[in-house]
């Protein structure tokens, strides 16, 4: 198993994680990088305020993605 300990500073947030993954994965670098902006994204939306969130959630189902 690996760990992949990460941090990303944006406009003021700042968010910690990291990714554990088996020895053998078959991830790429970029495929890695975009598990780290979901989970930042998602982090920025669980922060938002309820409201915020709804609004998020119901542009995301208009869109198609819930």
């Amino acid at each position: 198993m690996i760990k992949i300990d990460f941090e990303i500073n944006r406009d003021g947030n700042t968010f910690r994680d990291a990714i554990v993954l088996e020895d053998n994965h078959n991830l790429t670098e970029e495929q890695i990088e975009e598990i780290k902006e979901k989970r930042f994204q998602d982090y920025l939306i669980a922060i938002q305020p309820q409201e915020e969130q709804e609004e998020i959630n119901e542009d995301k189902s208009q869109e198609g993605e819930i």
